[in-house]
């Protein structure tokens, strides 16, 4: 009786928020937090048994959002009663049976204690979610054992990464397996991060970074990360940094990347930047402020005038006055390409030769636009 006395209480209010909705049938978005909260302090005088009565009763009543409320309140309590006082062997126990019907609550009981858990306890959680089915489950330790390596996750990772790949559990893989399985496993973690297999195996940066065309961006912070000193000298890692980024302003202006309008988009920027300060390359990045400084100061009275182009523009007139030098297309020569191909949807030729003025172009300035058709 008790229980029918409540629901219809809550029944009689439910009723008494106006409908909302597409179908003006809902009212469940119209309850405030405090009516769920009045809901849930009248369900919580209720014991289980008669917390059943009031779930069949809202289904009787065939009323959706009083079966959600009743039931949610029903699985908080539940979840709530039993995991509080559970132990983490328990727990444990309970998630790795997958019979169990405990399974994703003791998950989260897992996971919302593993903070605060001594590194023993934390290294057996670790070990039984990389055995789980669950990729999701099997991502997670791998992140948290990554931050926490313990030469005791080797078996389980290792077992986990052969029977399926994925970017989280091959990242702790590159980072902290031995050196053999790595190599092993190379084709397959390359595919996955190649950057980080580059790292560990950082002895071989020469070879490394031509097998798997490492950037010059990449690179630097390859040898950022690993601690070792190039043999370049700081004029030519100036003269690399900018022309990567000349490079990618032309390729972009040229309508390849027409999505990256911003410095701040290049790919690898941020992490060339800051692996030129552990490298102690201060005066590029100095440079790199000033050329920024340009490009968001000056004036954008044409639409296609993105930061890229003025970047484009800085880096000819204060490195490359003379470009044909360095076997990139003149300043001059670029803006016949500018014109045809400023974006993939306004393309005007499909070949290079029906480029007008393709008859006054260097050789070089030809190479080099027919990458971009």
């Amino acid at each position: 009786m008790k229980a029918k006395k409540i629901i219809d209480a809550i029944k009689e209010h439910y009723f008494s928020v106006p409908p909302q909705g597409e179908d003006g049938n809902s009212r469940s978005s119209s309850m405030s937090k405090l009516d769920m909260c009045a809901y849930y302090a009248l369900l919580s005088s209720l014991s289980e048994d008669e917390l059943e009565e009031a779930e069949k009763l809202t289904v009787a009543y065939e009323i959706l959002d009083l079966w959600y409320i009743v039931s949610s309140y029903r699985n908080r309590k539940s979840y709530n009663t039993y995991s509080k006082n559970e132990s983490i062997d328990t727990l444990l126990q309970r998630f790795t049976n997958r019979k169990s019907k405990r399974v994703v609550e003791s998950r989260k009981e897992l996971q919302m204690r593993f903070p605060y858990l001594s590194f023993s306890e934390q290294k057996k959680i670790i070990k039984a979610f990389l055995i789980s089915p669950t990729a999701a489950d099997r991502d997670w330790a791998a992140i948290e054992a990554d931050k926490r390596w313990d030469k005791s996750y080797v078996t389980a990772l290792a077992d986990a990464y052969t029977k399926k790949h994925s970017q989280k559990l091959a990242i702790t893989v590159i980072r902290h397996m031995p050196i053999e399985f790595v190599k092993e496993h190379e084709r397959s973690l390359v595919m996955f991060s190649r950057v980080e297999f580059c790292i560990r195996l950082s002895s071989n940066l020469e070879s490394l970074g031509s097998k798997y065309d490492i950037s010059f961006f990449e690179y630097l912070y390859i040898a950022a990360r690993s601690g070792i000193k190039t043999d370049k000298s700081e004029e030519d890692i100036d003269t690399a940094f900018f022309r990567q980024i000349f490079e990618f302003c032309i390729k972009s202006i040229t309508g390849v990347n027409p999505a990256y309008c911003q410095i701040d988009n290049i790919p690898w920027i941020r992490r060339a930047v800051w692996a030129l300060g552990e490298l102690g390359y201060d005066a590029t990045i100095l440079k790199f402020l000033q050329m920024k400084s340009f490009c968001v100061n000056e004036p954008y009275d044409d639409i296609d005038k993105t930061q890229l182009y003025f970047a484009h523009k800085w880096i000819i007139n204060h490195y490359f006055p003379n470009a044909e030098e360095f076997s990139w297309p003149p300043y001059d020569k670029v803006k016949v390409a500018v014109e045809n191909f400023r974006h993939p949807r306004l393309i005007k030729v499909n070949r290079i030769e029906d480029l007008e003025g393709y008859d006054d172009l260097p050789p070089d300035t030809i190479k080099f636009l027919s990458d971009f058709i």
